[in-house]
């Protein structure tokens, strides 16, 4: 860096493993134009165990990417969900989205999940078809920020995680999703995106994000959110049978 050979710095970024092969899905920029890199932003497959790059897709990743048995989905270019086979990283459909998170997708029960500027949206994960939108709801597209580091080489731009950076996560063995929003915490029907409830919990008296879900053999169900902090941990009481098997 302080030779000026030329700087960098990865936004976006994320992995996923699936089948011995590691995703990595960075989006480059350059602090000089004069700048050559050996590679390029896109998704790349490695080999798990040796590291040997067996696939490439060129892109502009903009959300982390998450995989299931056979595709890798991602978001790129600010605008467009995709899904890519993981045998060589062709493209297997991709739709246009307006707003969209920077989180991984969820996958969960055949969806693929994100989060935008005005709520929650599935779509199949066999033909990237829209399943379903959720209710309107501020504060479920999680970001990263950007600063900058600044030298000789001028200035390259870091992502930085100033507030959460997930705002889903699935649950399911009820079959919902826990989702962070700007007034609070909602829980989402995971096969209709339906509000089932929502609210702000005692005790804590702002927004939260980053849910985890834990299904823990002594508490039971635990949901973990954080606001910047202080960690929270949830309890969650159980469901009768015969209700859960309704939702």
């Amino acid at each position: 860096f302080k030779s000026c050979r030329g700087s960098a710095a990865a936004m976006a970024g994320g992995l996923a493993l699936s089948g011995g092969v590691l995703f990595y899905a960075p989006a480059y920029n350059v602090g000089q134009a004069a700048t050559q890199l050996p590679f390029a932003s896109g998704v790349f497959a490695f080999n798990a165990s040796t590291g040997a790059r067996v696939a490439y897709h060129a892109g502009t990743p903009y959300s982390r990417l998450s995989a299931d048995d056979s595709r890798v989905f991602l978001v790129e270019n600010q605008s467009t969900l995709v899904a890519l086979a993981q045998s060589d990283l062709h493209v297997g459909w991709s739709t246009p989205v307006t707003n969209p998170g920077e989180q991984a997708p969820v996958v969960a029960n055949g969806l693929v999940i994100i989060g935008t500027a005005t709520g929650v949206e599935a779509y199949d994960a066999g033909t990237g078809a829209k399943r379903w939108s959720s209710a309107a709801m501020s504060g479920a597209a999680a970001h990263w920020y950007n600063t900058s580091q600044s030298g000789a080489c001028r200035t390259v731009q870091i992502p930085v995680a100033y507030g959460p950076t997930t705002t889903i996560a699935a649950a399911l063995g009820s079959r919902t999703l826990v989702v962070t929003a700007y007034d609070g915490i909602h829980i989402l029907a995971l096969e209709t995106g339906t509000d089932l409830w929502h609210g702000r919990l005692a005790g804590i008296p702002g927004s939260v994000g980053n849910p985890v879900i834990v299904n823990d053999p002594a508490k039971g169900v635990v949901v973990y959110v954080e606001d910047g902090g202080k960690l929270y941990a949830l309890s969650v009481p159980s469901v009768p049978a015969e209700v859960a098997s309704t939702r």
